[in-house]
C-alpha cells in the first residue's frame, strides 16, 4: 500500500489554490488521490528529483496562483 503524503506547507498551499471552497481534509483527500494515481514509487522519485534540480515547482505555484479566480 502506499503511503500517504506528507502534507508539506507548499502542499498546503496548492490545495488552497486548487480547492478554497472545500473543508481542508476533502481537498487534502484529493491530493492524496492524484498523488496515490500518479504511479510507481520509481516515477514518482524521478519526478520528484526533476521538480528538486529544477525552479518547476515555484514557477507550477506561481502559475496557479496566477489562475486562481476571484473569490
Amino acid at each position: 500500500m502506499t503511503e500517504r503524503p506528507v502534507h508539506t506547507a507548499a502542499l498546503e498551499q496548492v490545495r488552497e489554490i486548487l480547492f478554497p471552497n472545500l473543508p481542508p481534509d476533502v481537498g487534502r483527500a484529493r491530493i492524496d488521490d492524484a498523488i496515490a494515481r500518479a504511479g510507481d514509487d520509481e516515477r514518482w522519485d524521478r519526478i520528484e528529483r526533476i521538480v528538486a534540480a529544477s525552479d518547476l515547482a515555484d514557477e507550477l505555484l506561481n502559475e496557479l496562483r496566477d489562475r486562481k479566480l476571484p473569490g
